[in-house]
């Protein structure tokens, strides 16, 4: 089963509303292990990284975690 950039898109963006400040790591699990759907890890960096672009998605760095953490940006 394939599925489109638009759909990962939409899917990333539930996650986050849902769970915010994640790890890539842990949004990636969550895509593959909640949603089932196994994707490279440098397609979903993709998808991620034009959510960034678009002003969808924000890093925000977490000293505790030593991490960049995604979430969703403020409207």
């Amino acid at each position: 089963m394939s599925i489109s950039e638009d759909s990962v898109q939409r899917i990333v963006i539930e996650i986050l509303r849902n769970r915010p400040r994640l790890s890539f790591e842990e949004l990636r699990d969550i895509v593959e292990n909640v949603y089932g759907i196994y994707i490279d890890g440098l397609i979903l960096r993709k998808i991620i990284s034009n959510l960034i672009i678009d002003g969808t998605i924000c890093k925000t760095p977490s000293m505790e975690r030593k991490k960049l953490l995604l979430e969703l940006c403020s409207q």
